[in-house]
């Protein structure tokens, strides 16, 4: 039977494991009041254990292995998820799949030696839309760059920021221009072997240019990344909030017949899909099929992969976030499921339940 790999010892036990979320975190969290935070948190431990007895009762074996991006799989071996940072999943991209546009991205050296306006600041380990900025004047790049040393100086003394605030933990990657008066992006969730399970459209609740960054962004207290957008730091970056993503307030429009707001029906047809039909663009497609096909075992058993279309109608690979989007799942499928924890553990089974069909013919033949 397959082999799945999961990423770290506590997978699927039902309890945080202490090197991401302690005890001591998770009462913390509550006692903050922070109930959102809290409230992810566990759904995520009831989803993993869900899983893995699902995966379990399949016949699965479900193996613990750390440093899972480094090692080789075998033939019927796969990863359930995979961290892989931005940078690395890019390198990977144009160096198997050039034909992909992606859009220009470079390090943190290569941008101070020859700056670009505008551009959008990546944490390498960021997801969600997270430790992103978009710096539209070399002001900002001024401001950003003098956080990164302090902040470089600081860790170098023995304090280490969470995320880490370092020159090689960003990308900067030149910003498109979207169609419509919103900051929009597409999503497309697959599973490992390229099977298209929903899609989707994001647009930001704000129009282009009306709301900036601030401190409230963030989940947690005392995040580094907090500096630069709180008006009373000498850090604040007085960024405008490019990013459409829904945990920082966008709006999921799914790609399937439906009602629809006149704004929605106006934000399609910008992007040139019929609103009386949405249907995920056939280069889109493509795309994502390619990108899972070759990549799907390492990166992770359901992936969700983002794109952007520029005003002149051509779409570039972002990035692609491991365990893909129970929301965009749910929202796609929401005739078959009660809340989203239940949509998050269905679409793992489908993803294995084909894995497995697949599997039961090819012995069979």
């Amino acid at each position: 039977m397959p082999t799945i790999i999961a990423p770290h010892d506590y997978w699927g036990s039902g309890q945080p494991n202490p090197a991401y979320f302690s005890a001591k975190d998770v009462l913390s969290t509550a006692m903050r009041g922070n109930a959102d935070l809290l409230t992810l948190l566990m759904d995520q431990l009831d989803v993993e254990r869900r899983v893995r007895n699902l995966l379990e009762q399949h016949g699965c074996d479900v193996v613990i292995r750390d440093g899972t991006e480094q090692q080789e799989l075998g033939p019927d071996e796969y990863l359930l998820y995979n961290p892989i940072d931005k940078a690395g999943q890019l390198r990977a991209l144009q160096e198997r799949l050039p034909q992909i546009p992606v859009p220009k991205t470079v390090g943190f050296n290569a941008f101070k030696a020859a700056p670009f306006f505008p551009v959008v600041v990546k944490h390498i380990s960021g997801e969600a839309g997270f430790f992103q900025f978009l710096l539209e004047q070399p002001e900002q790049w001024g401001i950003f760059h003098k956080y990164v040393q302090t902040m470089s100086a600081i860790e170098s003394d023995g304090e280490t920021a969470s995320p880490p605030v370092r020159e090689e933990s960003y990308l900067f990657q030149c910003y498109i221009e979207t169609p419509s008066d919103r900051y929009t992006s597409f999503r497309v969730l697959t599973s490992f072997d390229g099977n298209i399970l929903a899609s989707g459209l994001f647009y930001s609740q704000h129009r282009k240019g009306e709301q900036k960054l601030e401190q409230r962004d963030s989940f947690t207290t005392g995040e580094p990344h907090d500096f630069l957008c709180d008006p009373k730091m000498p850090t604040f970056l007085d960024a405008t909030d490019h990013r459409s993503n829904l945990a920082r307030g966008g709006v999921c429009l799914p790609l399937k017949q439906g009602t629809l707001t006149a704004e929605e029906q106006s934000i399609l047809q910008a992007h040139n899909i019929d609103p009386a039909d949405p249907r995920l663009p056939e280069t889109l497609r493509g795309y994502a099929e390619e990108i899972a096909r070759v990549f799907g075992r390492q990166w992770g058993a359901v992936l969700g992969m983002d794109f952007i279309q520029s005003k002149d109608g051509k779409y570039s690979y972002l990035e692609t976030n491991p365990d893909g989007d129970a929301e965009l799942y749910y929202r796609m499928h929401s005739d078959r499921f009660s809340c989203k924890v239940d949509a998050h553990v269905g679409l793992y089974a489908e993803v294995f339940r084909n894995l497995l069909s697949r599997r039961r013919r090819r012995l069979r033949n």
